[in-house]
């Protein structure tokens, strides 16, 4: 591992790519606190992110001309409370996941492309934001 690079997963060196046989693909399991903004939790409204969870990638990284997409799925655990009773609720979520990392993105559009790291907090971080339940799933 070069230097300055983290051990998180969410770093992916260039260079995989740019072997005679690339290595496309890439798994990783990291806690979800790395995903946090100094120290806030990943939530929306009363939904958040499951406190001590763990964040799954699988993602297929593809050279294209424009830069680099990455394909695949994010797996993570959010809690809250039930719309209803206001009992405690937890669920798992499984985004799909395709996005463009460029050299020069556009806003909210694509990702940045570093020289020698595919950077996927931004994304991730995104991503998972998103697809959190605005109001906690009912209970049955």
């Amino acid at each position: 591992m070069s230097q300055g690079q983290p051990a998180s997963g969410l770093h992916i060196p260039l260079e995989r790519l740019q072997r005679l046989v690339p290595r496309r693909d890439w798994q990783a399991i990291f806690p979800a606190e790395l995903l946090s903004e100094e120290g806030t939790e990943l939530r929306v409204a009363e939904v958040k992110v499951a406190t001590g969870s763990e964040v799954a990638l699988d993602l297929v990284l593809d050279q294209v001309i424009e830069g680099v997409l990455v394909l695949g799925s994010v797996t993570y655990a959010w809690s809250g409370d039930c719309a209803r009773c206001v009992q405690p609720v937890q669920g798992t979520t499984v985004i799909e996941i395709r996005e463009l990392f460029e050299t020069e993105p556009d806003e909210g559009e694509t990702y940045l492309l570093g020289n020698e790291y595919l950077d996927l907090l931004p994304m991730v971080r995104d991503a998972v934001l998103l697809e959190l339940p605005i109001g906690a799933v009912p209970c049955p």
